[in-house]
């Protein structure tokens, strides 16, 4: 899993992140909540959540522990599409 990132900011869209962390790029899907919380300044720390699916492996990116630990418990709900889940907090671009 990969839960923590610590950074350089390379890119910054209101749904996503690019974060360059010993020289790998990131690309973060994040909140609105979490987009007008980060600055525009170059280092940047986010907590993170690794979602694998069968199609795809995706990370999200918090401003905080607490606002990851609300978006968790949703995926444990297995037996429907994770992607309505998604929705609920990620403006899904797809």
């Amino acid at each position: 899993m990969i839960s923590r990132l610590n950074g350089r900011l390379i890119e910054k869209n209101p749904t996503d992140l690019l974060i360059e962390c010993s020289g790998v790029g990131y690309e973060v899907k994040i909140s609105l909540n979490t987009f007008s919380v980060l600055s525009d300044q170059e280092a940047v720390v986010l907590h993170t959540k690794l979602i694998i699916r069968e199609d795809a492996h995706t990370l999200y990116g918090f401003a905080t522990k607490e606002e990851r630990d609300v978006y968790t418990p949703h995926q444990r709900f297995r037996h429907r599409p994770q992607h309505r889940h998604h929705h609920a907090i990620f403006h899904d671009t797809r």
